[in-house]
């Protein structure tokens, strides 16, 4: 009896710590993982999760989606749940999980760059789809099994199968090196701070501030879509025809600096225009490449270019965009962007056509000619000049700006003390001084009464400079 007990409690001494690595491993990936974890573990909880509003647009593709659809520009009913790394192999998953938890979408736009047609991703597959247990494990299943079949995997591959389950598990041979890395709980507080500001910009998370400026010329000399990413590109359009969603598919923007031969248009126009025979009711649009400072790198927008695409999205199907709703969620997003801003000229675009009011004090004497030579190249531009105050005799002064329609300095109580000027707006007054040769820009949003961000500028080389 003694060598039973002694036996089972060895037995117990070695399965217990091993359950406990598996069950932390499979249920706290957050607590270990990195820092793209996070976004493939939003998108799945996401997808499978009935929304408590309907979204009437939903944007599918790569990270080259993810980085140019920006829903807080396009709509208060828009999600991207374009993931990195993804083909249409992954991404009919994604909408099939959508659709399985909540209402069809009116409109879904689909976007990929041309390698994730020319290939499938094994490696995104094993070290983020799977490592964060993104799809259901039959879904995994399938997508290895049919890239198999269609070759785009070798088939010594096929011993791979059981990696899945090992997945699945939580097995500390998938883990353990993660999560002594991150000594057990060490990225919980980054990672779950990375769910909240993604949920926060309904989905986007691949992008930035940073200008692409190499000048030298890419080329691309070919097109070709391989048969199991066409397959599954066809079983997208086909799941939204069934569930009576328009497809618009949008081959983006790339810097201006790539050049397309024409060989690659000829096989694009001719892969897109079969698409189109089959498929009657979807649109496609090949939009013109924009300038690099919109990219951050080759192939994605940073968040200037993604404003000026998701804003001529809006243009081309305004349909598609009916509604003009700002949820608190919306607004939270676009003061997460106007913050970070490093431009005048983008910090007016921001707050176009929304309840914002912006005070300029300028100490350069450049504004004036600045803003006017703006309004005459932008006519979209609907900024209202409400209120001029001299500040001194240096010709100094505070400008008002808000959209057509609402008030300006006027409705709030500005109070001068001293040469300094004090904005009653909320809670806290907000100071505004006049400095020699500088200019302030401060963002008042009039949603939620609150600064968004005050910025001081130099004129530099004909342009503002953010200090």
């Amino acid at each position: 009896m003694g060598k039973k007990i002694r036996f089972y409690s060895t037995c117990a001494c070695i399965l217990l710590p091993l359950l406990f690595l598996c069950l932390y491993a499979r249920f706290n990936l957050l607590a270990f993982a990195d820092g793209e974890a996070p976004y493939y573990i939003w998108n799945k909880e996401k997808a499978n999760t009935t929304q408590d509003k309907q979204y009437d647009v939903i944007v599918l593709g790569d990270s080259t989606a993810n980085a140019s659809y920006l829903p807080a520009v396009l709509s208060d009913s828009c999600l991207n749940l374009a993931l990195g790394g993804t083909s249409p192999l992954e991404n009919y998953y994604t909408l099939k999980d959508w659709l399985e938890h909540n209402g069809s979408p009116r409109v879904c736009y689909v976007s990929f760059s041309d390698d994730h047609f020319r290939r499938w991703d094994i490696d995104i597959f094993w070290r983020r789809v799977v490592y964060t247990h993104r799809y259901k494990p039959q879904q995994e299943l399938q997508m290895f099994v049919d890239a198999i079949c269609y070759h785009e995997g070798r088939a010594e591959f096929m011993n791979q199968i059981l990696d899945i389950p090992e997945f699945d598990l939580g097995l500390p041979n998938r883990y353990m090196t993660s999560i002594m890395n991150a000594r057990f709980n060490q990225r919980k507080e980054y990672n779950l701070g990375a769910m909240k500001e993604i949920e926060m910009r309904e989905g986007v998370y691949i992008s930035g501030w940073n200008e692409y400026s190499d000048d030298t010329e890419i080329s691309y000399d070919s097109f070709y879509v391989t048969p199991l990413l066409d397959t599954y590109y066809r079983k997208i359009i086909e799941l939204c025809r069934d569930n009576e969603i328009q497809v618009r598919i949008i081959k983006l923007p790339l810097p201006k600096n790539t050049v397309f031969s024409a060989k690659y248009r000829d096989e694009l126009y001719r892969y897109y225009d079969s698409l189109q025979k089959e498929y009657p009711e979807i649109t496609v649009d090949w939009l013109n490449n924009y300038e690099q400072k919109y990219f951050w790198d080759t192939a994605h927008m940073n968040y200037h270019g993604s404003f000026k695409l998701s804003t001529e999205i809006k243009e081309m199907y305004p349909e598609d965009f009916a509604e003009d709703l700002y949820s608190t969620k919306r607004i939270d997003a676009l003061n997460y962007y106007m913050k970070q801003e490093t431009k005048v000229d983008s910090l007016l675009r921001w707050i176009n056509g929304k309840d914002y009011t912006v005070i300029v004090s300028d100490g350069t004497g450049e504004f004036d000619a600045y803003y006017h030579n703006l309004v005459e190249g932008e006519s979209s531009l609907k900024l209202v000049e409400n209120e001029t105050i001299s500040i001194n005799d240096n010709n100094d002064y505070l400008k008002c700006f808000s959209i057509s329609g609402q008030e300006g300095l006027a409705s709030i109580p500005l109070f001068e003390k001293a040469g300094t000027f004090e904005v009653h707006f909320s809670d806290e007054p907000i100071q505004i001084t006049a400095e020699n040769d500088l200019l302030k820009v401060v963002i008042l949003d009039r949603y939620n009464q609150q600064q968004v961000c005050s910025k001081v500028f130099r004129w530099d080389n004909d342009q503002f400079v953010l200090v």
